[in-house]
């Protein structure tokens, strides 16, 4: 639909969605009507459907939500791959783990902008705003407060390799 909006022709776009239905694993999505796709898959194929026009800056707002993980890292692959930013906007703590940078918005004005790290590490920041960190960082903050850890980790994988040393 948008591609016929921007004017791309008719076999390119038919290429480009057969590109996307091997690199997404599309093959039983393709030929099924919108209305019978579950929300994930309604999901997914929003986003693939601005993706496929190739813009240099995407915004969402709360539709990685719906995603799998697994879909999620597609989705974000795909954008780094193919020079796309994304803008996405959460409410999901553990979605704040998939960028590289964060913006905090308090009542629609900037509180802090800075490297996701940054962020995280910021006990009261997130906090003030009524957002809880994500998991991994909430549980190595609380296992660092009775010193079973020495620092606070972001994500699972480094969170269970140090517990487990």
């Amino acid at each position: 639909y948008y591609q016929s909006l921007l004017g791309f022709k008719k076999e390119i776009s038919y290429l480009e969605v057969k590109n996307f239905e091997k690199y997404f694993n599309l093959k039983e999505l393709i030929d099924i009507k919108i209305e019978y796709l579950t929300t994930e898959e309604a999901a997914l194929i929003k986003i693939l459907s601005f993706l496929i026009i190739k813009p240099s800056v995407l915004g969402l707002d709360n539709i990685l939500s719906y995603l799998s993980i697994e879909n999620k890292l597609k989705v974000l692959k795909y954008a780094k791959k193919n020079e796309v930013v994304i803008l996405n906007v959460t409410s999901m703590s553990d979605e704040l783990l998939l960028g590289t940078d964060i913006v905090v918005l308090d009542k629609y004005k900037v509180v802090k902008y800075s490297k996701t790290n940054e962020i995280l590490n910021d006990d009261k920041l997130l906090l003030e705003i009524g957002f809880e960190p994500p998991f991994a960082t909430s549980l190595s903050q609380g296992l660092n407060y009775y010193d079973l850890l020495d620092k606070k980790y972001h994500n699972n994988k480094s969170l269970v390799e140090a517990i487990w040393k």
